[in-house]
């Protein structure tokens, strides 16, 4: 939807009067098909799905760069809880690192285990792993 105009929004230039003023069956059709276009493709910046209580439950978002969707299991009153991270990168993020992809499990609020595979500077895939003993 990108350079979507509402006829008569705020981002309607072209119309110069109140005579002007789009009428309903435009309006209604324009609404008619953002709608269709939802059906097909939803783009956003970072997306939410809370639970009853307007807790985080999904989040997927891009993070400095690194694609991120992340599950989270909400804690104690007193904890964090535990999620599990699933994250991805070109290589071209804020961090530096290499293009990659990989999952980590957090427990309130400290990382317990991460697997990933890495493209080295070669342009070959390495694999790393780490678990938190205890």
């Amino acid at each position: 939807m990108s350079g979507f105009v509402l006829p008569g929004g705020p981002n309607d230039r072209e119309r110069k009067s109140a005579s002007d003023a789009p009428t309903v069956e435009e309006r209604l059709s324009v609404l008619e098909a953002s709608i269709g276009n939802l059906a097909n493709e939803l783009r956003t910046g970072r997306l939410v799905v809370q639970d009853k209580e307007g807790r985080p439950q999904v989040v997927a978002e891009i993070v400095g760069g690194v694609t991120e969707f992340r599950i989270d299991v909400p804690g104690s009153p007193s904890g964090e809880g535990a999620a599990l991270l699933l994250f991805a990168t070109d290589g071209q993020d804020d961090t530096g690192s290499e293009a990659g992809v990989g999952i980590q499990l957090w427990i309130e609020g400290d990382e317990i285990a991460t697997y990933s595979a890495w493209r080295n500077a070669r342009g070959e895939w390495r694999t790393d792993r780490y678990v938190r003993d205890e």
